[in-house]
């Protein structure tokens, strides 16, 4: 089970809890990037903003509109994890 099918199955209120915890460990996660010199933070950043600006259209608008961005946002945070973990910085190419 992936990230959007357990979106699609919470309450609206669940579903904004859900954006708002997303968003802070993109956010987190960029602070953290930015303090190892990686080059995407911004990235990581930009995707913070994202969630909580459109969290009312991700919540009402269904699969088309939440799933591409969480999609993106599982993507970037678990190539982060990854770098972080292996203890090389990530570059915007990869």
């Amino acid at each position: 089970m992936d990230v959007t099918t357990n979106l699609n199955k919470m309450t609206p209120g669940e579903k904004y809890g859900a954006i708002c915890l997303l968003s802070r460990r993109l956010h987190f996660s960029a602070i953290l990037a930015k303090q190892r010199g990686d080059d995407f933070w911004d990235r990581l950043e930009r995707l913070a903003d994202r969630l909580l600006r459109e969290s009312d259209a991700i919540v009402t608008g269904g699969p088309c509109i939440s799933d591409p961005i969480l999609v993106e946002a599982a993507d970037l945070l678990a190539r982060f994890d990854n770098a972080a973990t292996s203890g090389r910085q990530l570059r915007l190419n990869e």
